[in-house]
Parts: C-alpha cells; structure tokens; sequence
C-alpha cells in the first residue's frame, strides 16, 4: 500500500535535497550547469513509439535514445495540449492556473523564467499557443523563439498553415509569407533548435521545442513524393500519419547528432515525452497484436499516458526502464534540481515532485499518486478530477457524474467496467480511500476562478453584471454573490452585497437603489474551504435621473409641443423625434461571401477542420470549399437584423444518395433546422430560401450553419450570400439630438395627421447625460373644413360627454369611421356603414379616461372630417 505524501502549505510538497548532485558538472575543464532540451510531441500517445511496441511507426532514433538512456513508461499528461502545457510550464495542477483555452497570464511564471533567471540562455521553437506574440513569450522566459499559434486571436495564426508554407513568428515579427514558401514548418524549427545550439554552446540553454508534428492535419512530409505538388492547408489524410511520425523522429535525430558533434552530450540532458494521447481516428496494432485507438480528449489511459525518454550519456545509465509516475507538473522541480538552483518559492504553490534523483538510479521520492483537474474549456465544459496509481483511478464526483467511478487501469485501460465497492479486496478498499484522501486535500486547495465580470443595463438607480463562476479543484461554493460601494476594492465584509448567487456557472444580478449620479466600484465574489475570491473589479457611473416625457401639448396640423419633467442638475436636454417608435428603421442589406481567398473568412465565422480549398470546382469565382469529411460544418457571422432570405452555391462530388447538406439557423436561444438537402446536385446550383421558398426561411434568424453528412464523395460550397434587415436610425430632420433649453419645445414642420414619437435626455453642467426618457406618441391633427363647408356633414352630440355620445350626419351615403386616442391608438374602427345607421350608433366612452378623443370619418371618395371628441 501507498501513503500520502505529506503537502506543506500550498501542496509544495517535502523533497529529497539533492542539489549536490546534479550542481554542477565538468565539461572542457570548466565547471557549467547542464544544458536542457525539452522536447515536446504534439499529439503523440504511449503506443505511437517503437519502443513501447509499435509496429506501423518508425521511431529509430527515439528507440535508440531509450535504449541509450532511460524510458520512462507511466508518464501522464491532461488529455489536450493547452491543458499539458500550462501544466508542465508552470508546475502547477490546472485549477491554479488555467482559466482561458490557449492564453496563459503573462503574471504565471514558467521553467523558462527560472532558468533564465539562474543565467540560462532561453529559447522556445515550434507551437506556442498560450497566445499573445513577443510580450507573452519574452514574459514567461524565452528571450529567442521562431513559432507557430504565438497569437490565439490572430486569424492567420488560428488557421495557417504549419506545415508546408508555414505562416510563423519569430522574435517579434511576422515572418514573411515568401520566406516560408515551399519551406516545410518542423525543418524551420529543428534548424533553429540546431543554429540556438550552436551559437551557446559554451553557455548554459534551456531548449523547448514544442513539435507541431504530428498533430493532424495528417499530411505529407519532404521526404513523401506527393509533397511538391501538395496545396491543401487544411486537408487531413490519416494515410500519412506513419510518415509524419517518421519525419518527427529524423528531426530528432538531427538534434542528437548535433550535440554529439559539438561535444557536449555529456552535459546535456535531452528529454522527449509527448502532450497528449493520438487522435481518436488513428489506431494502432502493437507487437503484442493488441489493437489501440488514440485517446486525445478522453480522460482515460489513451488520452493522457503519453511517451517519455531521458538520454544523458554519463549521468543516465543506458538501457533503463523506469516505471515511476510522472506527472507534468513534475518537470519544474525536477530542472531545478538539474540546474543544481533552488526551486523557486515566489511562484506561488507547485505541485510538482522531482524525478531527479530517479535519473541516477537514487532512491528519490517517486509519485504514489496524480492528481489531475481536467477542464480544458473553462466555463464551457464540465471539469473532470481524478486520482491515480499506476494501476488504479478513482474519479470524483463532478458535473458529469454523481458517483466516483473506480477502475483498474492496466486492465480496463478505456474504463469501460468500473469496480463495485463488493468486488473490491481489501487491497482495493485501502487504495480507493487513500485516493480518495487525495481528491478532499485537494478540494480546499481550489479557489474559485472567475471568467470575466461585464456591466450592462446601467440606468440612474441601477445596473446589471454579470460572470461565470468555475468550481476549483473540487471545492464547492458554499456563497457567492455581488459586492459594491462607492470606494474601489469594496469586499463582502464591510459593503453591500448579494448572496443568492449559484454555487457554479453564470452569476448574474441586478444591483438597484443606487444613487444617480454616483461612481460605484463592483465586482463578483465566491467563497470555498480555501476562501472568497474576487473577479476584476469594475467601476462605473450612474447616469443622472432620467427625465420623464409628458404628453405633447398645442397639437395642431403640423406642429406640437414636447414636453417633459425637470431633473436637478440639468442645465440643457437632447431632443430626439421619429416617425418610429424605436428610432429606428429596418433596411435591408446584403452579405456577400465568396471563397476567393479560400478559408481567409471575414470575423467571426467558424470553419471545422474538415475543410480545404477547391480550385476545380467553384461558382462566380476560385476557389470553392470542399466539406471533405462527415459533419463538417461553417457557420456564418451574426448578423446585424434578422435574416429575410439566404442563397448558396453546392456542387455533389461523387455523392450519393445517402449524402446530405443540413442548413441550420439560430433562433431567439438556440439552432432550428430550416432545411436539409439530398439528392445534392452534382452540377453547380445556387439555392435560395426567402420567406417565398419552399420550405419558407423561418423569422427571427440571425446566423446560419451549413453542416455536411458524408456517405460518399465530397460537397462544393460557394457564394453565401445573407440579406438581412438591418436598423437604420430614423429622426425627423432637426430634431435628432437636438439641444434644447428648458422643459419644452416647439416641433414644427411636420406632416398633418402623422403618428410621431419623442423622448429627452438630460445633460448637466459636467456634459454627462441621462438615459433616455420614455417615449411619448403624438398624433399631429389633420385639417378640416369647418362644419358648415364640410363635405361630409358630421358631428358628434353631445361633446363634451360623460358615457355616450352619438354621430349625427345629413347625408345619405356608405363611410369608415375610426376612433383613436390622442397618442394614436385606435379604438374603434367600423367599414361599411350606411348613413340611416350612423344616425343611431352610439359612441360609449364611459370606460375611456379623461381626455381628447379623435373621430374619423371617411366617404367612399376618400374625403375626410375629423372631429374632436371631449370626455370630462
């Protein structure tokens, strides 16, 4: 059985001294600290190496290295890279520090900054991600690098090329595209490793070469036939999956040879392991005949058991095989150690445990456990924990289960069966609680991570914020909530506070009674058994009160007067009047979007992987996107209005009938599907869904996702085009945002018998402004004959009246009458009706409030007489 180890404060955990090992060590006559190269293999599981048993892939030179220095066989990392990185960077588990996909805080500090700072020459080739550019990387400790992904936003970056042409970084700037053409990513890399190398070789470097190889896209290699005429950035073809593991492998090699060739292998240690298991849609069939299937993503053994091998002639004896657990985070305090420096005390708490010792064949303190927190989209998908041996896993309890599942890894490696508590021996029982005494220490080591407050509906007396609130390490949030005051840093127990909100998720609440006017400082707080957690701290003002508009005044043919109540402090007001009651109108627009510059899209819409450029097969203009692989998807920006019609060019390539395109929309909360096309043409043909087409485009659709269903062949897509109704302000000329002193102003130049809106902002002495007010609706009179000359002969008795009132005409005849109130609302509307029954209708306005009221009446010639109505 295993026992604990004791976690100081922080899980820095106690550690054998053993820096007077590996302190210092002779080389040419001179005492120097030994070299590090850290070399990382993207998406390279356990199986994919010779040595552990591979028989589709060629690995000579890491077989050589392994029986040349020391394989490491239980080496686990998270299932994703970003997750590994941050994890092997920083030494610290994922929920200290990982908050965001591929950005990394530039306040962390990684194995770069601590060499650095020990007089190391840094250096970082190959795959970044942890976003960013030259800031972020010279900030966490590579002083050169030549990458790929160094910006996570950067559009170029998210979807170039990075193997053949492709599209990199280095020191500070864009390389330009012509120098990369032709040239293939991984040989830039190595070469820089190899230059880095030779200009400090007389100095002590730390080398992280992060690989892009073999992260899909699978695709040929220098050393494939096809890769001359290879042109398709984004195409994956498994097929070439064994040659890029090939290829990673001679990169390597080159390496080797070179420290060989400048002598200083034996100050030099030389660490491959990989990030992550393979992908999920490449298997292997090991020496044993054993079928693997790569695990990326999944949390399992082939998810995270990944590769792991230290060549370091004359300190690594050769031919070892070691079967310790190694954790990412051990990489940390194991360089530490190397370098013969002091871990560093002023990074926050580490997790890591130092192999070093193991590397000499020295006792040490190997693993007994590792702990992982899983939770590689924070805020977007559900956190997994678990605890492991090498032969046992006990999961927790999280937001995808209720209970902790418990396996024998070594043999349930998928974890399908897990072990009932009957079944288990006592043996089983002990290691079950001891790792679940892991899984609790751990809980109270979480705080709870914010993603990012914002503030919205901000009114005189009011605001809305809102966050999202991720359980830390186990530990659940026993209260969370929003804390404010009109001083900054306000916390929960000296201020006004909030605290119903969730124990995880979105936070949102709205904060009322606050002071017009006034500055407040906000922010989200959460408390667990390792404390209160404040997000960012945001600060806002509150606009004066808003001024309340009354209803218009001396209204007469084309002209009113608006009106509105004063408010304390304001010395003018903005004046905005419409023939719209939203200020606004709809017009439509259109959205084009060809694919002439291939998969360079416009922000904001998302391609799948499984998509590549077409130039043999396009509609207005080359080239045309293929949808290689089944489900994949684009879907479109969000639109500014709702979507009232939608076309797109499609061509079948080899489809057949179990081929499928599925054009999807998104509606109010979420994607509705609007129509799914078989029997897909193989000619070219443009589509069209309108409000007219069959079936009709639904309403209130803002975006669209074109998702293809492969049973054979491919789908040419091109030419999207979106029109949509887009708000257009609407003011009457003269009257948008117009300054106006007072409480009141004259409108004029308007239309007879219009319907228009109003509404005041305030505006004091400091030029801060108030909210807009409420809006008011005028109806502007329509001009009449007088009684005598009317041409319709009509008149309402009595008026003023208290409940009924009648309308009495002289002339024979078929009308229209219409009843509205003063702001516009009709009433009572009738058609149709003859003189002889006009004379006896009555009019109830007993149930209508007090006021002016506007009758209607219209002949069959259109002719018209309005007459005022007065209730007391």
């Amino acid at each position: 059985m295993f026992s604990i180890l004791q976690p100081l404060k922080g899980y820095c955990y106690i550690l054998v001294a053993i820096s007077t090992i590996f302190s210092a060590q002779t080389v040419h006559g001179q005492s120097k600290k030994p070299n590090i190269i850290f070399i990382l293999g993207d998406d390279i599981g356990y199986e994919a190496l010779g040595v552990n048993g591979a028989k589709s892939y060629s690995t000579p030179n890491l077989d050589a290295m392994a029986k040349q220095g020391m394989n490491f066989t239980e080496c686990h990392s998270s299932p994703l890279c970003s997750p590994s990185r941050f994890l092997l960077l920083t030494g610290k588990d994922n929920f200290r520090n990982y908050t965001e996909w591929g950005v990394m805080d530039t306040s962390q500090r990684t194995i770069g900054n601590m060499l650095r700072y020990a007089g190391y020459k840094t250096a970082c080739f190959g795959k970044w991600q942890l976003d960013g550019g030259a800031p972020s990387i010279n900030r966490l400790g590579f002083d050169s690098y030549c990458v790929w992904h160094a910006f996570a936003a950067d559009e170029d970056e998210e979807y170039g090329a990075r193997y053949k042409n492709p599209k990199l970084y280095a020191n500070g700037e864009k390389i330009d595209e012509h120098k990369t053409a032709g040239k293939y990513g991984e040989d830039i890399f190595t070469d820089s490793v190899i230059n880095f190398i030779e200009r400090n070789k007389t100095s002590p470097f730390f080398i992280y070469y992060p690989m892009v190889l073999g992260h899909e896209p699978c695709q040929p290699t220098p050393d494939d036939t096809v890769y001359a005429s290879w042109s398709f950035p984004k195409r994956n073809d498994t097929s070439f999956f064994p040659s890029m593991v090939k290829y990673m492998d001679k990169k390597i090699g080159q390496i080797i040879s070179k420290v060989n060739e400048l002598g200083i292998q034996k100050n030099t240690i030389i660490i491959y392991c990989g990030d992550n298991g393979t992908a999920p849609d490449l298997k292997e069939y090991l020496n044993n005949d054993s079928l693997i299937w790569g695990g990326k993503g999944a949390t399992n053994e082939m998810g995270t058991h990944v590769p792991m091998i230290v060549y370091w002639p004359g300190t690594v004896a050769a031919g070892k095989t070691n079967n310790d657990l190694i954790a990412f985070t051990d990489f940390l305090p194991t360089f530490a150690d190397i370098a013969g420096i002091e871990r560093p005390t002023n990074y926050g708490a580490l997790d890591g445990v130092s192999f070093a010792p193991r590397l000499k064949n020295g006792a040490g303190t190997p693993r007994e456990w590792i702990f992982y927190h899983y939770d590689h989209h924070p805020g977007i998908n559900p956190f997994k924990r678990w605890a492991q041996t090498n032969t046992y896993k006990l999961y927790d309890t999280c937001s995808t289960s209720a209970v902790r599942k418990f396996y024998n890894i070594e043999k349930d490696i998928n974890e399908k069966n897990p072990l009932s508590d009957a079944s288990l021996t006592p043996a089983e029982k002990e290691i079950k609680e001891e790792l679940l005494e892991v899984i609790t220490e751990h809980i109270a080591e979480g705080a709870p991570i914010f993603r990012k407050s914002a503030l919205s509906n901000v009114t005189d007396s009011s605001v809305v914020i809102t966050d999202s609130i991720e359980i830390n390490g186990g530990s659940t949030i026993t209260s969370s909530g929003i804390v404010w005051n009109i001083f900054p840093n306000p916390t929960v127990s000296s201020c006004s506070h909030t605290s119903n909100g969730p124990a995880k998720g979105k936070l949102q609440a709205t904060i009322k009674n606050l002071k017009a006017n006034t500055t407040y400082y906000i922010r989200a707080y959460a408390v667990n058994y390792a404390g209160t957690t404040y997000s960012n701290q945001l600060s806002f003002k509150t606009p004066m009160h808003n001024p309340v508009a009354t209803p218009a005044t001396l209204i007469d043919t084309g002209k009113f007067t608006a009106n509105w109540k004063p408010v304390s402090n304001a010395s003018t007001y903005k004046l905005d009047v419409s023939t719209s009651s939203v200020f606004s109108v709809n017009k439509p627009v259109v959205f084009r979007k060809g694919f002439d510059h291939g998969l360079k899209d416009p922000q904001c819409w998302q391609y799948s992987y499984d998509l590549c450029e077409d130039y043999t097969s396009y509609a207005s203009a080359a080239p045309s996107i293929d949808f290689e692989e089944s489900k994949a998807s684009i879907i479109t920006r969000v639109l500014d209005g709702y979507a009232t019609e939608l076309s797109f060019w499609i061509k079948g390539i080899g489809t057949n009938a179990a081929s499928y395109l599925l054009v999807e929309g998104f509606k109010d909360t979420g994607w509705i599907t609007i129509k799914k096309y078989t029997n897909l043409p193989t000619t070219g043909t443009t589509e069209i869904i309108n409000t007219s087409s069959n079936p009709v485009l639904p309403s209130h659709i803002t975006q669209f996702r074109f998702t293809y269903t492969k049973s054979a062949g491919t789908l040419a897509f091109d030419d999207v085009a979106m029109t949509y109704l887009a708000a257009t302000p609407s003011f009457v000329a003269g009257y948008n945002n117009v300054t106006v002193n007072g409480t009141s102003e004259n409108v004029i130049g308007l239309q007879p018998g219009k319907t228009y809106y109003y509404r005041v902002r305030a505006v004091d002495a400091s030029s801060d402004t108030s909210l807009n007010s409420n809006t008011i609706t005028t109806l502007t009179k329509i001009k009449s004959q007088s009684l005598a000359d009317a041409i319709i002969p009509a008149s309402v008795f009595p008026n003023p009246a208290n409940s009924n009132a009648t309308i009495i005409f002289k002339a024979d005849g078929k009308y229209q009458i219409t009843m509205m109130n003063i702001v516009g609302k009709i009433l009572l509307h009738k058609t149709g009706v003859s003189s002889s029954e006009i004379n006896n209708v009555p009019i109830d306005i007993g149930n209508y409030a007090k006021g002016v009221y506007l009758i209607m009446v219209t002949d069959e010639k259109n002719n018209r007489q309005l007459i005022e109505l007065d209730k007391e």
